[in-house]
């Protein structure tokens, strides 16, 4: 079916003329992106739109417009355009993989954030140099120390990972409200969940080049990049920080742990202990030994009252004598075997290894855990955890190897042990209703609750093959690595499956992190907000319009100093902004004033300046520069198609029409001079009075 009018963008001008084409009875298709709203979407309260006395959040007038335009018929296609033939007739729009045929075309693909193309402002790109306000939806996960949490839950003081690999600090937590479509990143490999975000927000990632032929398992990779949010695909690389610390503790003092007394012997007990209590030396060797215990607790122990017990099937004999052998070895006491049906119980009676148990390793499958210094253990104590946890939780496929368990919290410990050890495993959850009975390998389990399975096929079948000293019958038939995740250079390169989007409203999130100035989720690295970072700090920011006055008064909420370069010896913001900014005795202004290099070590530290009168430069110390500088037209898709001007603004006849017949333009994509919300809605309308009338000439021709 070939649309009668096709509308490239979802900003102010993109809906004006969906909701005009609509009201006509032509059932426009807005093609909104992945990221639809525009540049609203990213703005908190808009003052100057008309009929708002007390002004409007930018996000919430865009779900307005949408609703408006819905109402009279207009249909929406929330992915992005990859493709347009605008010399056919009809046109062709391709989205992803589907065509689309038109009559008429709108472009209002709108403008994007503008960098200052320093190659400096590259490298320091969170680190000192940002341009957006960031931020994720409570429910958001974040890697923690010691377990994963909600963003919302997260504390100042807590630790969470960092890009390097670190647990940092949290200095300040942060929210606003934020009504909008967010951004949800699906990777490979890590599959267990959706990470979304404000369209703004940086994510660090990679990029590859494969080989072609037989050449294809040669690639090249790019540099690290910071990338918004709303410019993500599939097929880039997500970077996760594999932890490389090691350190090897010795011991663990029970005594320390449970705040118990200690006798003359160097052994713990209760002030009040029964005459058959069990008195247990205080310090436990942390060795090969309690490592593979732990694995096993992980998978098959509980606590109870009266010590600590092991589940297996009744003919896993060599599992069962081991783990009854290693309690003897390591804590001095007897450790009973008892077969009731199907299952043999392995249980020491001891109250102290019981709360010693539950405190560092948890009670029951759903809250298992680590102590964090068992994350930082040596490779091969790691490696006998794991061996010990899959022998109880684990089996082996045609594919590969699979561990199961419930608790979130050792689901992202156990996937970071993995990465130290070299292994890059997929993570999938899989619904309690869906697993109430399942066959894993050759045994039968109930599931009381979601399950989480971490596999290791592939690539890395032969590493844990090594680690669980049990050789897998894929390690025979595999003749080649088929690669598409990496490990690289201290980091997971997890490719990105789907670029997702979804409707909110409500508060959302973020974190200030001391040192390396950003943290992680489940599946991706993102950088924080750096308002926050520079409390008590000096800071410019690089405009003279409205975003440039906006993000200036809110930096005085946290920095001490805030220096304004402009360019120019006027602003072009509204003369309200300008009162606002002129009035704050925290804000300075440097007039006729660029920057030319950025400077600094892991962090900004300094800025050179230049006068753009006398050509004079200098250098200033200063310890955050933000970016407000206005756009680029989004206009990369037209690119031999239609005209551009100098610095790549679509060239239009009449406002809004284009060289070719049926191709109009609306709003930033095409206005170098206003760019308003208002005026980009004028321009919608007109395209679409435009579109009207194209239209009634068309049906003129025809009649006879």
């Amino acid at each position: 079916m070939t649309e009668k009018v096709i509308i490239m963008g979802s900003g102010p001008a993109g809906l004006s003329a969906a909701i005009y084409t609509a009201r006509e009875g032509f059932e426009p298709l807005v093609i909104s992106g992945y990221n639809g709203g525009g540049q609203l979407i990213l703005t908190t309260l808009v003052e100057n739109i008309p009929g708002f006395p007390e002004g409007v959040m930018g996000p919430e007038y865009m779900q307005m417009l949408m609703k408006q335009a819905k109402k009279f018929g207009t249909r929406f296609v929330d992915k992005d355009v990859t493709a347009v033939d605008l010399k056919s007739r009809p046109i062709k729009v391709t989205v992803e993989e589907q065509v689309y045929e038109t009559n008429t075309l709108i472009i209002a693909t709108g403008a994007n954030a503008k960098y200052l193309g320093l190659e400096s402002e590259k490298k320091f790109m969170g680190r000192g140099v940002s341009s957006c306000a960031t931020c994720l939806p409570p429910e958001s996960l974040v890697i923690a120390n010691p377990s994963v949490k909600p963003i919302k839950e997260v504390k100042v003081g807590d630790k969470v990972l960092t890009d390097k690999g670190t647990f940092e600090r949290v200095r300040e937590v942060m929210s606003r409200r934020f009504k909008g479509k967010l951004v949800g990143i699906k990777s490979r490999f890590f599959r267990d969940g959706i990470t979304f975000m404000t369209p703004n927000h940086p994510v660090l990632i990679r990029k590859l080049q494969r080989g072609t032929g037989a050449r294809y398992h040669e690639v090249k990779w790019s540099e690290p990049a910071w990338v918004p949010a709303k410019e993500l695909a599939p097929g880039q690389m997500v970077m996760y920080p594999i932890p490389s610390a090691v350190k090897a503790r010795k011991f663990i003092d029970i005594a320390e742990e449970l705040s118990m007394k200690v006798d003359n012997r160097g052994r713990v007990y209760f002030v009040r202990e029964s005459p058959t209590a069990h008195r247990i030396k205080s310090k436990v060797s942390i060795n090969h030994e309690l490592a593979r215990l732990v694995g096993y607790y992980l998978a098959e122990g509980f606590a109870h009252k009266r010590g600590i017990s092991f589940a297996f099937k009744n003919d896993e004999y060599e599992y069962i004598r081991d783990t009854k052998r290693l309690i003897e070895k390591l804590f001095g006491l007897e450790a009973h075997i008892r077969i009731e049906g199907s299952v043999a119980r392995v249980t020491v009676y001891s109250l102290i290894l019981s709360k010693l148990f539950e405190k560092l390793f948890g009670r029951y499958s759903s809250d298992k855990r680590l102590p964090m210094f068992f994350l930082y253990l040596p490779a091969d104590l790691q490696e006998e955890l794991i061996k010990g946890y899959w022998r109880g939780d684990g089996c082996s496929r045609k594919e590969d190897f699979v561990i199961t368990t419930s608790s979130r919290v050792l689901l992202e410990q156990v996937k970071m042990v993995f990465l130290r050890l070299g292994i890059l495993p997929t993570i999938e959850k899989r619904k309690q209703k869906t697993l109430r009975f399942s066959r894993i390998g050759e045994r039968l389990v109930e599931f009381k609750e979601n399950v989480y399975q971490i596999r290791v096929g592939g690539p890395w079948i032969q590493r844990m093959s090594k680690v669980l000293g049990e050789k897998h019958e894929k390690i025979r038939a595999r003749k080649t690595g088929n690669y598409h995740g990496w490990l690289k250079d201290g980091y997971a390169l997890l490719p990105i499956k789907r670029v997702l989007s979804r409707n909110f409203n409500g508060l959302v999130y973020n974190l200030a992190v001391d040192k390396e100035n950003t943290y992680v989720t489940p599946n991706s690295t993102l950088h924080n907000c750096d308002a926050a970072f520079f409390k008590n700090k000096n800071v410019i920011v690089v405009g003279g319009g409205d975003t440039a006055m906006e993000d200036s008064l809110f930096l005085t909420r946290f920095a001490s100093t805030v220096t304004i370069v402009h360019r120019r010896d006027a602003f072009r913001a509204s003369k309200i902004m300008q009162e606002r900014v002129m009035s704050n005795p925290k804000i300075k202004v440097l007039w006729n004033t660029t920057v030319e290099e950025i400077k600094g070590d892991k962090v900004v530290k300094s800025v050179v300046l230049k006068d753009v009168a006398t050509g004079q430069k200098r250098e200033t110390p200063i310890d955050g520069v933000f970016l407000a500088i206005g756009y680029e037209p989004n206009t990369k898709l037209f690119e031999g198609q239609l005209r551009t001007d100098e610095q790549g603004y679509l060239v239009t006849k009449e406002e809004i029409k284009t060289d070719l017949e049926g191709v109009y333009v609306a709003g930033d994509v095409a206005d170098k001079v206003y760019r308003q919300a208002g005026t980009a809605a004028g321009s919608g309308i007109k395209a679409a009075l435009a579109v009207r009338a194209f239209m009634q000439e068309v049906e003129a021709k025809k009649q006879p």
